[in-house]
């Protein structure tokens, strides 16, 4: 509950900014005479600002939850991500204070990079840690289905935003979906409050070498678990690709697809709605057979259905947009979001965990928050092979790094991960 919660938090703010940046901050946080696809460049380039922010957050928070507390880390991490969202959606635009808008904007995206920057691996890592035998996976999946969760929810807040008119859109509509993340804060906050501590945490903190600095130990003695771990994180690009590129893509003039808005929407809820069924059964799934078949076939999978996602998209074939969004996102992205937290957990012993995952996973999606810029620089029109192409590469790359990792369902709780001295 307490991780599904957070993920939801966390998915719901990235959302509502994703959306945003390709709806609304074009016009109101940049000068007016940037131009139309500039504008959409320099919007989309603060997403990807808070991912520059994210190692950072994962270095503090993976020291803190590795040497002291995963309760502590997923409490504080939870309350920054509320309050910076919250606070986006009270800041003045470029026509009330100019240039200090987007400045405002960039800072309060960095908190919530720093925030995001160890929310899911800390979740992720409490749920590893505390599931039952041969069940790692189908617990550890709940946290990554609060981020699906998180979606839908962001999607439907913004459905009646898009109804308005476009002049109160712009001034007031925008803000309510940023100023109601409060509310699953609050219900995040209530239940994370009461954690325990696992078990196999309590026993590595009690024997643990005070002196050594979990950062240190986690190079000097998993530094190739780091590296895979970042690898396995280009799978990132889909969503960021998919879900905000893809959304200014289909939607914006310049691009000259023009796509409503809200269908846009329709399309994000039915397709992550889909993966709340699908998700869990994956993790279930890799919990029997393995880790690496299940995210091998979602990632190459990934790679294929996105060029029919953007083809698509690009022939304005709404019939064709929906299923490709489900068979993407419920089916593919699914299959690979099911297992990798677990995957990625695994890697790590119990005390370098939360250090490990978060540093690893952050470095890895530093590609996927820049992805939607680079896209928007590569595309003039409905031009669609590039972003597809950028998809597939990443998520081939990933699957190749899966593929020569070693197969860690049978792998007893208190035995996971190599050496720390």
């Amino acid at each position: 509950m307490s991780s599904f919660f957070g993920g939801a938090l966390e998915y719901y703010d990235f959302y509502i900014y994703t959306s945003a940046a390709a709806l609304v901050f074009p016009s109101i946080f940049f000068h007016p005479d940037m131009g139309g696809t500039k504008s959409i460049l320099a919007s989309l380039a603060t997403l990807g600002v808070g991912y520059v922010a994210r190692p950072i957050g994962a270095l503090v928070f993976g020291h803190v939850g590795d040497r002291w507390s995963r309760r502590r880390v997923l409490v504080i991490t939870l309350m920054l991500m509320g309050i910076a969202t919250t606070l986006v959606g009270v800041l003045p635009t470029y026509s009330q204070i100019g240039v200090l808008a987007p400045v405002l904007l960039i800072c309060m995206r960095l908190v919530q990079g720093f925030s995001a920057g160890a929310e899911t691996t800390g979740a992720s890592t409490i749920s590893l840690e505390a599931a039952p035998p041969g069940k790692r996976a189908t617990y550890t999946a709940w946290t990554q289905n609060g981020n699906y969760a998180g979606f839908v929810l962001a999607s439907l807040a913004f459905l009646p935003v898009t109804a308005l008119p476009r002049e109160s859109m712009l001034s007031w509509g925008w803000r309510v979906p940023f100023l109601a993340s409060i509310l699953v804060a609050l219900v995040a906050f209530l239940i994370r409050r009461k954690l325990a501590e696992p078990e196999v945490f309590q026993e590595q903190a009690r024997s643990a070498n005070p002196g050594q600095a979990p950062l240190l130990l986690v190079f000097k003695s998993h530094p190739w678990q780091v590296m895979r771990t970042a690898l396995v994180l280009l799978q990132g690009v889909v969503l960021t690709l998919v879900f905000s590129f893809g959304l200014a893509y289909a939607t914006q003039p310049q691009f000259g697809i023009e796509i409503p808005y809200s269908t846009m929407l329709w399309v994000a809820i039915v397709s992550n709605a889909s993966a709340l069924v699908t998700h869990p059964l994956f993790g279930w799934l890799s919990d029997r057979i393995g880790r690496r078949p299940v995210m091998i076939t979602g990632l190459l999978g990934s790679a294929a259905m996105g060029f029919a996602y953007f083809a698509a998209v690009t022939d304005r074939n709404l019939p064709a947009v929906f299923v490709c969004g489900v068979l993407l996102t419920g089916g593919m992205l699914a299959a690979t979001t099911g297992v990798f937290q677990t995957f990625i957990g695994e890697q790590f012993n119990a005390r370098v965990r939360m250090t490990g995952t978060s540093v690893g996973f952050q470095v890895g999606m530093i590609v996927g928050g820049f992805a939607p810029t680079m896209a928007a620089g590569l595309v003039e029109g409905p031009n669609w092979v590039p972003v597809a192409t950028l998809l597939a590469i990443a998520v081939t790359i990933a699957a190749i790094t899966v593929y020569f990792s070693p197969e860690t369902h049978r792998v007893p709780l208190r035995q996971l991960g190599r050496r720390v001295d």
